[in-house]
């Protein structure tokens, strides 16, 4: 409202300054015929002659006052109308200004933004399924690490790593050309087991050792159980929770 304010009092201000010069102008010019009058009649040497051509003088000056008027008031009522289209545009212009500010303050702008990306999403599924499959993986990552940092807060119990050792090497031997055992290492509550896969490259999927048989099969393992396996490098590590433990929770 104070803008709109500013901008009726400066086209009101500029209107008057235009009036008060016309009525400058028309005084001056009325003054300069006045005395151009007054030297043709108090000249003693005038005569019939002198006072027509001084009629006409005054007739001419009165003329030249109203083409000038004529124009002057063309001349405003062009720049009124000027302004008042500019005017017309600036209101135009505080009006947008206005309900923009009150799109952001009722937060449609951020209600906008989410119903785009949930139609980017709706248009391109592969893009959904790949963000998906990512968000999954890191996950996993970082509950993997969350592991392995619970087995190494614990201390190493020598008796039972050499226990599940024995266990697992007699579960390997039964896939002989197929799998090896490469160490084990167990702590108060958990083992790990790492192993690897020969010659995977050349192994379809059907060809694989199933791990969840050996694990729970092969070597009889009582407790609960997790693995990962790496198919380029064959490379295996089994995590394996004593029998009544359960894995710990995965971090929020």
């Amino acid at each position: 409202m104070k803008i709109v304010s500013f901008i009726k009092s400066k086209m009101f201000v500029f209107a008057a300054g235009i009036i008060i010069g016309l009525v400058l102008v028309k005084v001056f010019l009325a003054d300069d015929t006045q005395d151009r009058i007054a030297s043709k009649q108090v000249s003693p040497e005038s005569t019939g002659d002198g006072l027509t051509e001084a009629l006409n003088a005054q007739d001419e000056s009165i003329r030249e006052i109203r083409e000038h008027l004529v124009a002057l008031e063309e001349k405003l009522s062009l720049q009124l109308s000027d302004m008042k289209i500019t005017s017309q545009q600036n209101m135009n212009d505080i009006s947008e200004l206005w309900e923009l500010k009150e799109g952001f303050a009722d937060g449609d702008i951020t209600h906008i933004a989410s119903d785009n990306s949930a139609e980017n999403i709706d248009i391109d599924p592969d893009r959904k399924q790949q963000q998906a499959a990512l968000e999954s993986e890191s996950k996993q990552a970082e509950y993997e690490r969350q592991l392995e940092d619970y087995f190494y807060s614990q201390q190493e119990d020598l008796s039972w790593s050499a226990q599940v050792e024995s266990d697992f090497q007699s579960a390997f031997d039964s896939y002989m050309n197929q799998i090896q055992l490469n160490s084990v290492s167990c702590v108060d509550a958990m083992c790990k087991v790492s192993a690897k896969i020969i010659e995977v490259g050349s192994a379809s999927a059907e060809q694989l050792p199933r791990l969840d048989h050996i694990i729970h099969g092969d070597a009889k393992w009582q407790g609960k159980s997790m693995f990962k396996m790496d198919l380029e490098s064959g490379e295996i590590t089994l995590y394996l929770m004593r029998d009544g433990v359960d894995f710990p929770r995965e971090n929020s």
